[in-house]
């Protein structure tokens, strides 16, 4: 699951990208849920075509 979602630049051209690339079902999800805080969840099990890059930074393993 993800820890973190951060969006860095703007966010209206990060939410176009990711709205391109979401499938059916998580567009459906985002659009009913106007809380930013819920996005990480809904993004945790979304499917992106093509995949989206994972920006890995300060990772505690």
């Amino acid at each position: 699951m993800l820890s973190d979602v951060r969006i860095l630049g703007s966010k209206r051209q990060t939410l176009a990208a990711l709205h391109a690339r979401l499938d059916q079902l998580t567009r459906q999800r985002l659009a009913e849920i106007r809380d930013p805080a819920r996005w990480r969840e809904i993004l945790s099990t979304a499917r992106f075509t093509p995949p989206l890059l994972l920006a890995a930074i300060g990772l505690d393993l």
